[in-house]
This record gives structure tokens, C-alpha cells and sequence, in this order.
């Protein structure tokens, strides 16, 4: 994706918000218009009226900022989330390269590219986790297979060397899938013990100190 396009996106979006802003600002700072009586000062502001202290004390007077830019898998568009006026959530707008909205989805959308995961070498496929499960996408054609349904949480999927095998978490343990087999196998069990020698090394510790025990009472 050619940087050019990146920068013309993000300022396109850039000077829209601070167009909103600016328009704002302008009601707000415009003198009365010629034969209009000046509101005195100690008169409260109309319930709709855009003062400098409605401004500053509340900022979404200023436009909802863009938040958390991310690409779309295929490069031809990107996502990002704006805060929704007067409740705390937010929502994801996807737009295109111009700036433009192509749709707005909520939050939590599932047909939403996501914004993590990893990619194959020939950038042909994208492996990534979502609400603990991992699923597998094919960029050209956008079709997604989940990979996992468990009820333990799955994370950090990559791609190994020859993009025919994944790696994941399953809570803290490693696991590799075969992507044309669909083999799922654990590499390796970490275990946090202590080692067993060192129990042995103590046990024989101990037997020695009674021995030398006996041969003193002896």
C-alpha cells in the first residue's frame, strides 16, 4: 500500500474533524449580527446556544475525535472508532482512502476486520484471535474459518516457518495446529515444579545425617 495513500487518508480525515471544530469555534466566537441587541452579561445562554464556557467545559462540543486507526486486511480501506455523543461507547466507522464513510457498525461488529493477528509470508492469509477462539482468513476472498471453539481462552496465533502450521496459547500453554492436516498437538508441558533430582539430592542429605547419627550412638 503506498505510503502517499496512507497520508492522504489520514489528513483527509484530519481536516474534516477540525473543519467541525473550526465551524464550531466560529458560532461561537461570532459577534451579533448588526442591529441585534447584545445579551448582557449576566444573562444565562440560550439551551441551545454555543458559548466559549459550553465549549471548554464540555469537549464533545468539539467534534468526536478520531480514536485507534487501524488498516483493513486487503488495503483498501481502514477502520477507526469515534465516541458516540452523551453515553460511553464508542462506534467503528470503516472508510476509504478519500476519507469517505463506507459504513458504520457497532463496536463489537463480527464482520469488522480485526485489528491484530498475523500474516502469511505472501500476505495470501491472516491467522488472528477473536472472543478466545482462533480463526484463519483468506484476504482475497474474505472468507474466514474458525480454527478453535473451546471453552479455555486461545490467543497469540502466528504463522511458523512455511505458513503451513500455526502456533497459539491455550491459557499458558503452547499448541501448533497443522493447517492441511488440521493435527492440533502440544510441543512441549511447562511445568513450574521443582526438580525431582533436587528432591533426590535431599532425601539422600537426610539419610546420610541419620547414619552419621547411629554411628555416634554406637
Amino acid at each position: 500500500m503506498p505510503q502517499s495513500s496512507f497520508i492522504r487518508a489520514t489528513l483527509t480525515l484530519a481536516i474534516s474533524v477540525a473543519g467541525n471544530a473550526a465551524a464550531l469555534s466560529q458560532q461561537a466566537f461570532a459577534s451579533p449580527s448588526a442591529g441585534s441587541a447584545s445579551t448582557p452579561a449576566s444573562q444565562p445562554a440560550a439551551p441551545d446556544e454555543i458559548t466559549l464556557e459550553r465549549l471548554m467545559a464540555d469537549p464533545e462540543w468539539m467534534g468526536a475525535r478520531p480514536q485507534d486507526p487501524y488498516w483493513a486486511d486487503d488495503g483498501r480501506s481502514f477502520y477507526w472508532h469515534r465516541k458516540i455523543r452523551g453515553v460511553e461507547r464508542r462506534e467503528l466507522i470503516e472508510s476509504d482512502l478519500d476519507g469517505h464513510v463506507l459504513r458504520v457498525l457497532d463496536e463489537d461488529a463480527g464482520d469488522a476486520d480485526d485489528p491484530g493477528g498475523d500474516y502469511s509470508r505472501d500476505y495470501a492469509w491472516k491467522v488472528y484471535a477473536r472472543n478466545g477462539d482462533v480463526f484463519l482468513k483468506q484476504i482475497a476472498t474474505g472468507r474466514v474459518q474458525q480454527l478453535t471453539r473451546t471453552v479455555a481462552a486461545e490467543s497469540a496465533p502466528r504463522f511458523l516457518v512455511g505458513d503451513e502450521r500455526i502456533q497459539f496459547r491455550r491459557g499458558s500453554d503452547l499448541f501448533i495446529r497443522d493447517l492441511k492436516t488440521g493435527l492440533e498437538y502440544q510441543p512441549a508441558e511447562l511445568r513450574f515444579e521443582k526438580d525431582p533430582a533436587e528432591k533426590k539430592d535431599e532425601a539422600d542429605f537426610l539419610r546420610e545425617q541419620q547414619e552419621r547419627l547411629f554411628d555416634v550412638l554406637r
